[in-house]
């Protein structure tokens, strides 16, 4: 049988041979020759699986099973045909294969079987084609083994394949390294994905070769956004996946990825942020590697259940908005903890003009903290308050700075300008008071710099900032030192004059109001700018700068 079956594929690959003189490109001509060599290749092939394992019955006795299989490839046989643009490997191929199983008292049971079969693995489009389509084809054979002698067969075929052919696509049942990843929200509010995937790549130079993307973990991961109920099967690198429809395209495949979520809620789910979860089981008729059959892609789904609340917080997100027309660039250190634990972490980022900003960690999530230290500069201030100071997030209430409730808390700090016509004060002390009334507010340290609100006896008002809101307080006078003053007065014969129209206008130094203008009051107009004017005026007999909006009155020439 075996003759037979090595004259008929010897006779049909000889007679769809290349026509003598025939020229191939030197593309075609490697494929042809890597061919040969694939056939020859099969030689190599002789392959035995044995396995034993033991079962305790239910009457305590044990059974004993033995299963064994044995295959290899014959002398193998290469060639083009089909008017030369397809390829061919014809070979036979000898399997057996036997189980026995044994019990106490009982006559052993023995299935066995062998069988010599003919395979064919058809090359489509080998010449000619940019990506040639493998098949192989397999008849059924008899074997008594418990393997399954097919899908084994084909990883052996498959192996040459991609050694010798990798550009060719292999079709129909093959072997698997990977999985579709679906990704599935349970949750009420919309979800925030971020994946690794660990993935097979086809390099022409190099071949096969295992990488990580969109990049190795650590970097910059692939980001999802998930609307609460809806599944999504991840897409191609930058790409925000949708909902399945017949027009959705390029799925990606993973053996493995680093995964992890979190919500608007301040829930997280964190359990493979720095571990793997594979996707592909390991297959213990494979020596476990982690592999399967199947005509087609399986899928692995991901799900993210609900939390459910109330829940307790000890972290707030934090967020800084940046009032001032020019970027901020903030160097942060925040107090949070993981898994657990609790630890300082850096970050560094930048706050562009007149924006708000939420700060993300390594990971891409939203920076919550207990409690945050933090300096930043802008192009003319310098904000040092917390540098070393701890600024809480969380309050204190009944000794613990922790609330309940079903949603995590945002805390905002607000960076405000250096406003136009105001004087800096210095501090000059190491250390020194700010007081509302009898009560302290705050501190304030040698070197840090504040707006000048107003001034009274022995005191001074500056704007401050206390658990981040943006508030005012004295200072004793002789603490501080003026750095700047009030930018020059156009001369008074060039002057426009300011006429309030409303009632109670209010007058206004960086983001505090310095006073209330009554109605029908004239004053000078010092700079205008997109919508607002810079006026003069006095207040408890000192001169002073400040700003008001230009709907709230009418400009013209003295009168």
């Amino acid at each position: 049988m075996a003759r037979s079956i090595l004259l008929g594929a010897a006779a049909l690959l000889v007679a769809g041979s290349p026509s003598i003189g025939q020229e191939l490109s030197k593309r075609d001509q490697s494929r042809v020759d890597r061919l040969d060599k694939m056939a020859a290749s099969m030689d190599e092939v002789d392959v035995t699986k044995k396995e034993t394992s033991g079962d305790r019955q239910s009457d305590g006795r044990r059974q004993s099973k033995v299963s064994e299989l044995k295959f290899r490839f014959l002398l193998c046989t290469s060639g083009l045909i089909n008017d030369d643009k397809d390829g061919m490997l014809l070979f036979p191929m000898q399997v057996s294969g036997f189980t026995s199983t044994l019990s106490p008292g009982v006559k052993p049971r023995r299935r066995s079987g062998a069988d010599l079969v003919e395979i064919r693995v058809v090359f489509t489009g080998l010449v000619g084609q940019d990506t040639p389509q493998a098949e192989i084809k397999l008849p059924s054979f008899k074997q008594g083994s418990t393997f399954p002698a097919a899908d084994l067969v084909r990883e052996e075929i498959q192996k040459r394949i991609e050694r010798f052919l990798p550009e060719a696509e292999i079709q129909g049942r093959q072997r698997r390294r990977e999985k579709y990843l679906r990704v599935t929200n349970q949750t009420e509010q919309i979800l925030k994905v971020f994946v690794h995937r660990r993935t097979n790549r086809f390099d022409p130079e190099t071949g096969y070769r295992w990488l990580w993307k969109p990049a190795e973990p650590g970097q910059q991961p692939q980001v999802v956004s998930i609307d609460p109920g809806k599944s999504v099967r991840l897409k191609a690198d930058g790409e925000n996946s949708e909902p399945d429809s017949e027009q959705d395209a390029s799925p990606v495949t993973a053996q493995r990825v680093r995964i992890w979520a979190e919500n608007e809620a301040g829930q997280r789910w964190p359990k493979h942020r720095e571990t793997d979860l594979w996707l592909v089981d390991k297959n213990p008729d494979f020596d476990d590697a982690r592999v399967y059959y199947s005509e087609q892609i399986e899928t692995f789904e991901r799900v993210f259940d609900p939390q459910p609340g109330p829940h307790v917080f000890t972290e707030r997100v934090l967020r800084m908005a940046n009032k001032a027309p020019q970027p901020l660039s903030v160097s942060l250190q925040y107090r949070t903890t993981e898994r657990g634990l609790a630890a300082w972490r850096e970050a560094e980022f930048t706050i562009p003009a007149n924006s708000a900003f939420e700060p993300k960690d390594d990971y891409g999530m939203r920076i919550r903290a207990s409690r945050i230290r933090f300096s930043a500069e802008s192009e003319d201030r310098r904000y040092r308050t917390y540098q070393t100071d701890d600024l809480w997030l969380v309050e204190r209430v009944d000794g613990r700075r922790a609330y309940q409730a079903d949603a995590i808390g945002q805390f905002q700090y607000v960076f405000q300008p250096l406003a136009a016509g105001v004087d800096v004060a210095t501090v000059t002390t190491d250390s020194a008071e700010v007081k509302d009334g009898s009560k302290t507010i705050g501190r304030v340290r040698k070197g840090e710099q504040y707006d000048v609100l107003q001034r009274r006896g022995p005191w001074t008002r500056i704007a401050f900032a206390s658990d981040g809101k943006p508030v005012s307080g004295w200072v004793l006078q002789k603490h501080l030192k003026a750095g700047r003053d009030a930018p020059g007065a156009p001369p008074s014969d060039s002057r426009q004059r300011f006429r309030t129209t409303r009632t109670n206008t209010e007058l206004k130094v960086g983001g505090a109001i310095i006073a209330s203008i009554p109605k029908g009051q004239a004053y000078d107009v010092l700079e205008q700018r997109d919508g607002w004017l810079r006026i003069e005026v006095q207040l408890d007999g000192e001169t002073r700068h400040g700003w008001v909006r230009s709907s709230d009155g009418t400009v013209g020439p003295p009168e």
